[in-house]
């Protein structure tokens, strides 16, 4: 079997050479005439939560949608076929 090595001597840290790291977390911006968005009428009345948005929608109402909420509520139906 392998002997484990003992370390004797330990190192001194200089606690001047220790920085706080600061965290700062991108800020999202969702510009409305961005082409994320899509403008279209919701089917139906009910609250859907999509990521962390909260959308209370109303039957008949135009709302800017994003993409991908807009491409899942067109694939389910709850999108009016309107121009």
């Amino acid at each position: 079997m392998a002997r484990k090595k003992v370390i004797k001597e330990f190192v001194e840290q200089d606690e001047s050479e220790l920085h706080a790291v600061e965290i700062v977390e991108p800020t999202i911006v969702i510009d409305d005439n961005a082409e994320e968005t899509v403008s279209a009428r919701v089917k139906g009345t009910w609250v859907m939560f999509w990521g962390r948005t909260s959308w209370d929608f109303k039957d008949g109402t135009r709302y800017k949608l994003p993409r991908d909420l807009f491409d899942y509520l067109k694939s389910t139906g709850n999108i009016y076929n309107t121009l």
